[in-house]
């Protein structure tokens, strides 16, 4: 599954949970929906950590207007990918995970 199409199922489960309020026999999928689509995000975050940058299109340079070259994206460093907001969120987490657990190995 791409990211863009789970950005997608995340955005219909958001709106099937809102519209469950007005049909209440929608409650239940709802949910199992939103909870499904989460777990498809956070696979594509797993397989595919990096999407094209925004400021180059995934080129990793720009065209410059007058003398015709070409210069480096300073927001990806020339690779043309950045990191996505999922995948960000679980490396800060792992991170955090793994000093807690340093930390309390070494407090005897």
């Amino acid at each position: 599954m791409t990211p863009t199409a789970a950005y997608r199922l995340t955005a219909l489960a958001a709106l099937i949970v809102a519209l469950s309020d007005t049909v209440p026999a929608w409650r239940g999928y709802a949910w199992i929906f939103l909870a499904a689509s989460a777990l498809l995000y956070v696979v594509s975050c797993w397989a595919f950590p990096y999407r094209d940058c925004r400021a180059c299109d995934g080129l990793g340079r720009f065209r410059r207007r007058r003398l015709g070259g070409f210069r480096r994206c300073p927001r990806c460093d020339d690779t043309g990918l950045q990191l996505r907001a999922g995948r960000r969120v679980f490396n800060s987490l792992s991170r955090h995970r793994s000093r807690t657990r340093r930390s309390e190995g070494t407090s005897s």
